[in-house]
């Protein structure tokens, strides 16, 4: 069954905590309407699972509460209507080399059914205990031991079909507990759930440490998936199996459009498919994905065969945009990829926000109303060896965006929209250290500057200023929108000794590790943090070039960055937080940036940008660099 076409897990008839089951719908048998809740709640499950993960079983269920719970629930009256409705799910995961199994309870989303919420994980040990009881007013006022107690009940006789069952799973101090009327799939789960236990406890399955077992349940409770309310774990869990993720950032303003940008230099590696290399990707975009309208991604390296020169290879494009896409989390089905390009190595791609009908996505991403105004006009140039060929350059894509303004004096509760044009550049510039390398970056930034130009055809470029004299010309350069943004590879070294530079990261205990665990982001540092992120500004990145040609007037004058609180992200020993060991021993630096700029005046009297979170991720580890992202803010400067 495909995901899509299987029909949502549809509403269930209120019900409290000591209700029966509501009836079937007129015409229609008990076993009938148990069937197609299985295939809707398999759907669900199979919709919301990894590349790596299987669903071995998926049952129609509703959430219980024990205990003191339970008789606090029938004091407050009947649940609202579906408010108890849950889909649980046995799902298995390959990717450490044996199978590893989990039991996952989702709660359908309330005004979108087909997108859940993860409330519980469970992981399959040795240690499982399980208890299958009538469903009862008397069986659900028992706590979770005198349940577990109890055992497995369920008669394995056909006069038990149109019964409802109670069941508990339990492992160490971690315990779920859910009720089905899918007698059938009740039987079926606890025959499986033994034989997942059994396996647990195989040779085979118990030679690595504990701590690296089901690790790959951290998908279901990180940046892959969105908070919920209330908390992943909830009444479900007495604690939770994995550390708590983040807390989630907050949705932008009504009047806010909210641009996330990714940049990366995939080493030549291509769209790597295993698990890890996905989760990867998934950490270093699903969280800006949450609250973005649009997400941008610019690769470099995403190949380099020699071929890629001579001939475009639309195969590597169409399997990097699969990958980002399923990167962008539990958020992807809300995207449009509207930019898709590849010149030789570099790759471009936009990811649009798709308008949304419903109350809650609008309270969540309440820019989401905020359109292309005209389909985007792309270009791309070469500035590599003899300033045009294409093993360094850049790809552009042009934008026309609408943002909501100030509020419309002729229309009551409406606001007015200002339309912007926006260019994205994603480009890579010539490495190397010492003073010819950073002459050669200058040069090339100046020719992508000069030279990369989108065609004005009147769908596109009305938004664009005419020239002083008034006339109408064929091409635009990037530098005559009102928001420029580059992401790349920039190639930006320090100019200070490699020992010194190295030494300083290591006086200030700011390895890559000690970055994962600080957070790696914007975010407010800890007190004893803070000694270290003066050190980049103040110290390390006092000797940046790029930071340099913005001070005193060089290429880069007039650009704008946000703080940088990550480590350097060039370069590292593949698969490895060390910094390049090899023989060259490269000089750390931060060479992957995000930059924005407002060329005109007209630019920053109708547009405000506004710095959000400036990242690193230091678990894709694939590539000898660290991939960046950011996050920018749009407001209409024309507001009361």
């Amino acid at each position: 069954m495909t995901p899509a076409d299987a029909p949502p897990p549809a509403p269930a008839a209120a019900a409290s905590s000591s209700s029966e089951a509501p009836p079937p719908p007129a015409g229609v048998s008990s076993a009938a309407a148990i069937a197609a809740e299985a295939a809707a709640a398999l759907a669900l499950v199979a919709s919301h699972l990894r590349a790596s993960e299987l669903p071995k079983l998926a049952l129609a269920a509703r959430a219980v509460e024990l205990g003191a719970a339970a008789e606090a629930r029938e004091g407050q009256g009947e649940q609202e209507q579906g408010a108890d409705v849950r889909v649980l799910a046995l799902v298995s995961n390959v990717e450490s080399g044996r199978e590893e199994s989990a039991l996952l309870l989702l709660r359908p989303r309330r005004r979108n059914a087909s997108r859940a919420t993860c409330e519980a994980v469970l992981a399959i040990l040795p240690t499982l205990r399980l208890a299958c009881v009538r469903y009862s007013a008397a069986a659900s006022a028992l706590d979770i031991e005198a349940l577990l107690a109890r055992g497995i009940e369920l008669p394995p006789r056909e006069d038990a079909e149109e019964d409802e069952w109670l069941l508990a799973a339990a492992s160490g101090a971690q315990w779920l507990v859910f009720r089905s009327r899918d007698t059938q799939g009740v039987r079926d789960l606890l025959t499986l759930l033994q034989g997942h236990k059994e396996s647990s406890a195989s040779p085979s399955a118990s030679t690595s440490p504990p701590r690296s077992t089901h690790a790959w349940l951290a998908a279901y409770h990180d940046d892959v998936l969105p908070a919920s309310a209330p908390p992943l774990f909830s009444r479900f869990a007495s604690q939770p199996p994995l550390p708590p993720r983040p807390p989630r950032s907050s949705s932008p303003p009504p009047d806010e459009l909210r641009l996330a940008v990714g940049t990366y230099n995939a080493a030549g590696l291509g769209p790597l498919h295993s698990p890890g290399a996905r989760h990867a990707r998934a950490c270093w975009l699903a969280r800006a994905a949450r609250s973005a309208d649009l997400v941008v991604v610019a690769l470099q390296e995403g190949e380099i065969s020699q071929t890629a020169y001579l001939y475009h290879s639309p195969g590597i494009k169409e399997a990097w945009a699969a990958e980002l896409a399923l990167a962008l989390g539990e958020e992807a089905p809300d995207f449009d990829l509207v930019v898709a390009e590849q010149y030789a190595h570099l790759f471009l791609f936009v990811f649009l926000r798709r308008p949304s009908t419903s109350d809650a996505a609008a309270t969540a991403h309440p820019a989401a109303e905020q359109l292309l105004r005209a389909p985007p006009a792309t270009a791309s140039i070469g500035v590599g060896l003899g300033g045009w060929l294409a093993n360094k350059g850049a790809i552009g894509a042009s934008l026309r965006l609408s943002l909501s303004g100030a509020a419309d004096s002729e229309k009551q509760g409406a606001t007015k929209r200002t339309e912007i044009s926006v260019a994205i550049v994603a480009t890579h510039l010539p490495a190397f250290e010492g003073a010819p390398a950073r002459e050669a970056r200058r040069e090339a930034w100046r020719e992508i500057e000069r030279r990369l130009q989108f065609p004005a055809f009147a769908a596109h470029g009305a938004h664009i200023a005419p020239s002083a004299a008034g006339e109408v010309r064929p091409e635009v350069g990037i530098m005559e929108h009102d928001l420029v943004v580059v992401a790349g590879d920039v190639n930006s070294r320090l100019a200070l000794n490699n020992a010194e530079v190295r030494r300083v990261l290591r006086r200030e205990a700011r390895s890559p590790s000690a970055a994962v665990a600080a957070g790696a982001s914007n975010a407010p540092a800890a007190p004893e943090k803070q000694d270290a992120r003066a050190t980049y500004e103040e110290t390390l990145l006092h000797f940046d070039e790029l930071r340099q040609e913005m001070k005193d007037g060089g290429a880069w004058h007039g650009w704008q960055e946000m703080r940088i609180d990550f480590e350097p992200t060039y370069k590292y020993d593949l698969e490895s937080d060390t910094f390049d060991s090899s023989v060259k021993q490269r000089t750390p630096a931060w060479t992957d940036r995000v930059l924005w700029r407002m060329p005109t005046r007209s630019s920053a009297a109708a547009l405000q940008v506004r710095g959000v979170e400036y990242a690193s991720e230091p678990a894709l580890q694939t590539s000898d660099h660290r991939p960046v992202r950011a996050t920018l803010a749009l407001r209409s400067g024309a507001r009361n």
